[in-house]
């Protein structure tokens, strides 16, 4: 133990422990492991050299992303799907709808580009309670 105190002494608590160097202090002043910083995500994964996934494929996953979306009136949607690229067309009752659908399709593998062009079907004033 008289060893270690006179490292300590000698180097400072960090340089005897080089280990602590990226510590922190915590309560009291007792060292503490700082945080990791988050790891980057890993890179998405790309296909062999030229390939592009079929138009078909994307249009049909991103069909079922809007379907799955249980809190979205999607009846008036309309998706089309030109070399990779997604068209969005029809009228829906919210903006954040129109919004959330364009998310949806932003998550399938494939899209390289969204034109949403979704209007938001507004209800008629004078309609409303003429029965």
């Amino acid at each position: 133990m008289a060893t270690l105190s006179k490292r300590i002494r000698r180097l400072g608590m960090w340089g005897a422990y080089p280990e602590m160097r990226e510590w922190g202090l915590g309560p009291q002043g007792a060292p503490t492991p700082k945080p990791k910083p988050a790891a980057e995500p890993p890179p998405q994964a790309n296909g062999p050299k030229g390939y592009q996934r079929p138009d078909s494929r994307i249009l049909e996953d991103v069909s079922d992303e809007v379907m799955h979306m249980r809190d979205i009136d999607s009846s008036d949607v309309e998706v089309r799907v030109e070399k990779g690229e997604v068209f969005l067309t029809g009228t829906v009752p919210e903006r954040w709808m129109k919004q959330r659908i364009e998310e949806a399709a932003d998550r399938v593998r494939g899209v390289k580009d969204i034109t949403n062009q979704l209007r938001i079907k507004r209800e008629d004033p004078d309609s409303m309670g003429s029965e």
